[in-house]
């Protein structure tokens, strides 16, 4: 038995290392999510087995956050095609005053304002110019410099109408 090159899921990194001809030591590092909570991905090894062609293996982990948001994402909910919508996050943590904008998504404008030192306001307007109906997904990505959470992640949705 041997394994492969594993198929793995976004921002995984697996290092396996050969322990007899019948075992290995599976080593699993990733970069986690920016939003806190439990978190459950699977991992598909391939192996050159007959009897045996993949192994799956669960991956439970919890994620410690640094920073809180509320909420933790923005929801506009139904938005007319040519609108102009303001929505706020407040960010709460250890230096959030120094939070940078990283990636805005097209339509979306962010202004961070600092609250203190322990917190800062986000305020993201929506503007849809020329929109056809459909689903607007996106996310708001920002930079903390802090190496525990490098950076944080939005999710951003909209219904045009």
């Amino acid at each position: 038995m041997q394994i492969q090159s594993p198929l793995l899921p976004p921002a995984f990194h697996v290092i396996t290392q050969r322990l007899s001809p019948a075992s290995y030591r599976v080593r699993v590092s990733c970069v986690a999510p920016s939003l806190p909570g439990q978190r459950q991905e699977t991992l598909t090894l391939p192996l050159n087995c007959p009897e045996m062609p993949e192994a799956s293996l669960p991956v439970d982990y919890r994620v410690v956050g640094e920073y809180t948001l509320k909420p933790e994402q923005l929801n506009y909910g139904i938005v007319a095609a040519s609108c102009h919508v303001i929505s706020h996050v407040r960010i709460s943590g250890a230096d959030a005053s120094r939070l940078r904008g990283v990636s805005v998504p097209n339509g979306v404008k962010v202004v961070l304002h600092p609250v203190g030192s322990r917190g800062c306001d986000l305020e993201a307007n929506l503007t849809l110019k020329g929109e056809k109906r459909r689903l607007f997904l996106s996310q708001i990505v920002l930079t903390t410099g802090n190496r525990k959470q490098p950076r944080i992640v939005i999710p951003v949705y909209a219904a045009v109408s």
